[in-house]
């Protein structure tokens, strides 16, 4: 709805141009002519000042789309790498289970061999997992330094559309000083009312921009601190079972082992929390920045902008409107066709970002599953410190696996049903050219269309 409201207000402006240029031979509009000196120069002021508007939204475009990119391949990459250490964790919480069932009443019963087995692959699957973390935070780094050298990063972006909100508002400013000369003329009016919708079409690409930018400083700061999080989670967690693995010859490693493992939990539960305040101080600092360059104003008022475009209209029933239709018919189909588009790639963004996240990433999720690992390593803790050595700590560390292995299960089934709505969503959105990329497609290429429209009069 915003961006179909400011397209427009692209389209109306482009009645005004058409008018001033007809009217001279146009007998039913209070049979007025203006010299041509003034109708080319008013023409042309606007033109440029629709022109520049309109490449700051292209830019807009470009930049969400070339910003929002991700490496080919990378969901699928992240879930196996996450799916290793959630079904090796899985698999280590099974044998201990299996082992300890009968064990924890029979410590004789109990096979070392298998615990050993169990404990290398579950250290295995957290290596890959915090190496899989660790690829996706390398990937972003390499994004970044190409975006600053292709000048689309944040800082670039907010450079450009300084420069160009800058010239837009010399061009709006020096059309309102030529408008000035011809203060009582019958269309100064109808021109004042026009150079209103344009100042409102200015505030509302700086709206626009502010927005997104906002957003993907959010999104990326949020992303970036989970992987950081979560190579620190898995290393704790895979020094902990080497820790265990020792223990087996050695018990004085278990109660370190099971400490270690407590903290992994911790960092499990809190990573999603932590990563998602993070995202809200990098949006915060944005905004400052944001306010910094273009003043203190960071709503629009969309109302006022429909209204201004109404009132307008409404002054143009005494014109040609044969003239007028052709003029604007194929503006006012980019501008409808936007007005989906603008809300469908809001909330399909919003959705499959949703997906995008394995189950330990997920603010509800992930806190749940962190908690089962984190009561585990403390009833080992617990079991170690308090009870060692006896039954009751081999029945602690019983429940303590019980409680894990709840957790790793729901991350490995979270995580499996997570990528296949992912990839059944974007493959539906893909057949119905729905995707965000897709429909920024469209919307560029309908406003190239728009351009030409304004450069061809």
């Amino acid at each position: 709805m915003k961006i179909n409201r400011l397209s427009c207000a692209i389209a109306t402006s482009l009645l005004l141009l058409i008018p001033f240029q007809q009217t001279a031979n146009a007998k039913d509009f209070h049979e007025l002519e203006i010299p041509a000196p003034i109708i080319s120069e008013y023409r042309e002021i606007t033109r440029r000042i629709l022109l520049a508007l309109i490449d700051v939204e292209r830019f807009n475009l470009r930049y969400r789309r070339d910003s929002a990119r991700e490496p080919k391949g990378k969901r699928l990459r992240y879930f196996l790498a996450q799916e290793t250490g959630a079904a090796t964790g899985l698999a280590y919480e099974c044998v201990i289970i299996d082992q300890l069932q009968v064990g924890r009443r029979r410590p004789l019963t109990i096979n070392k061999n298998s615990l050993d087995g169990g404990l290398k692959t579950v250290m295995i699957g957290s290596i890959i997992a915090g190496a899989g973390s660790g690829l996706e935070l390398a990937s972003n780094s390499l994004h970044a330094l190409k975006s600053h050298k292709e000048k689309i990063d944040s800082q670039s972006a907010n450079n450009y559309m300084s420069s160009r909100i800058k010239q837009i508002d010399a061009l709006i400013l020096e059309r309102e000083t030529f408008l000035s000369q011809y203060a009582n003329h019958p269309y100064f009016s109808l021109a004042a009312q026009e150079g209103k919708i344009l100042r409102l079409m200015r505030d509302a690409v700086i709206f626009e921009y502010s927005q997104f930018h906002k957003d993907i400083r959010k999104y990326r700061a949020r992303e970036n601190m989970f992987y950081a999080l979560n190579i620190a989670t898995n290393t704790l967690t895979a020094i902990s079972i080497q820790q265990g693995i020792l223990g087996l010859k050695n018990p004085d490693k278990n109660g370190p082992a099971n400490i270690l493992f407590s903290i992994a939990g911790a960092f499990t539960m809190a990573s999603p929390l932590i990563s998602n305040a993070t995202g809200v101080v990098a949006e915060k600092a944005a905004n400052r920045k944001l306010k910094k360059i273009f003043g203190a104003k960071q709503k629009f008022d969309y109302d006022e902008l429909k209204t201004a475009q109404a009132e307008f209209s409404r002054s143009l029933k005494d014109m040609d409107e044969k003239e007028v239709t052709r003029a604007v018919y194929r503006a006012g189909e980019y501008m409808e066709s936007t007005e989906a588009s603008q809300h469908l790639m809001e909330s399909e963004t919003k959705v499959m970002r949703y997906l995008n996240k394995v189950a330990v990433e997920n603010s509800l999720l992930g806190p749940v599953i962190g908690g089962t690992l984190l009561g585990q390593g403390i009833a080992g803790t617990v079991g170690y410190y308090k009870y060692h050595p006896s039954l009751k700590e081999l029945d602690l560390t019983y429940k303590g696996a019980v409680s894990g292995c709840v957790g790793t299960g729901m991350a490995v089934g979270l995580n499996a049903v997570g990528l296949v709505a992912d990839l059944l969503y974007s493959r539906k959105l893909s057949k119905k050219n729905l995707l965000p990329r897709q429909i920024i497609e469209d919307r560029l290429a309908h406003l190239d269309q728009v351009e030409k429209q304004i450069t061809g009069m």
